[in-house]
């Protein structure tokens, strides 16, 4: 049976380019593999999703949710009194000065704290992980982002209600009244009490530690393969006598831009103290806590650097 075609009936005004016959079975071809396609991919997906691995990537998905409802519906921020001191012999109320810092514009937004933390950071090293072969470590970029991500969030979240402490530009978004006993703006705004630790330095050093810790077990020193050198004793006993990786300096270079993820992280948290959100205690305590979490959570799901990403 000839195969039939599809053909455009008009009349073709440029001889040199006649009109190109398509097969009816090509078209069928392209259906069939589509289908093909789909259908293993969703094998793919239903064995992964009943696997091991699927089930810890919902557990962890599930803890994040119970650390979320935890961290931002039960705890209440803790009400500090507007701080001030009053001249018995004036009458007058002198302010805090250190509370009294000028308003200014964000150098890093929320949102695109959340873009960088929530959404390139994982991007990032999925990208790599695929780039470099290494399939199993998708699983567990998703699985260590999200719990780092949750956790970070809702203990950054419990610390800022407990403490209850007061930004630098507390007065200038509360205008407190003539007695200084309530605000006249923003009362009831409990993030003018929210200046201890920093949300911008715990998730940025969480995330972008992250990732620093990966590249640098991909790229750099710490995950090069070790070559060790002996030597041969009388009672056939082998003394390791010098232990050093193949092509050194490019790892030494390697491990120096791997740093770039940690920089961006201090930027991000220092700009908090540029635009007069926090105090410098805030920025030293909210990048401790995230990069903490991030390398207890990476040693748990990468344990040893030397089982490196590479092919």
């Amino acid at each position: 049976m000839q195969p039939l075609f599809l053909e455009d009936t008009g009349t073709d005004t440029n001889a040199e380019h006649p009109a190109t016959p398509y097969r009816l079975s090509d078209v069928d071809n392209l259906h069939e593999a589509i289908r093909s396609d789909a259908a293993r991919w969703k094998t793919r997906f239903t064995a992964y999703f009943w696997s091991p691995d699927g089930k810890e990537l919902l557990s962890c998905v599930s803890f994040g949710l119970i650390f979320f409802i935890i961290g931002y519906v039960f705890p209440t921020t803790n009400q500090r009194p507007l701080p001030y001191q009053y001249l018995e012999g004036t009458g007058d109320y002198v302010r805090n000065l250190v509370y009294n810092e000028a308003l200014q514009d964000e150098t890093v937004p929320d949102w695109q704290l959340a873009v960088l933390c929530v959404i390139l950071c994982p991007m990032l090293q999925l990208i790599f992980a695929l780039v470099h072969g290494n399939v199993g470590d998708i699983h567990k970029t998703l699985c260590v982002y999200c719990i780092v991500i949750t956790i970070t969030g809702t203990g950054t979240s419990i610390l800022k209600d407990f403490v209850g402490y007061l930004r630098p530009i507390f007065y200038n978004l509360c205008q407190p009244s003539d007695n200084y006993e309530y605000c006249t703006q923003g009362d009831d705004d409990d993030d003018l009490r929210m200046s201890f630790p920093s949300g911008h330095a715990s998730w940025s050093f969480a995330t972008l530690t992250l990732l620093y810790l990966y590249l640098e077990r991909c790229l750099g020193l710490s995950g090069a393969s070790q070559f060790t050198t002996t030597l041969a004793t009388s009672s056939n006993q082998e003394i390791v006598v010098l232990q050093y990786p193949k092509n050194a300096f490019r790892y030494r270079c390697h491990s120096l831009l791997c740093l770039i993820p940690l920089g961006l992280a201090t930027f991000v948290a220092v700009s908090r103290v540029h635009d007069n959100e926090h105090f410098p205690a805030d920025i030293l305590a909210g990048s401790l806590l995230g990069a903490t979490i991030a390398r207890h959570c990476h040693q748990v799901w990468f344990p040893d650097a030397r089982l490196n990403c590479r092919k």
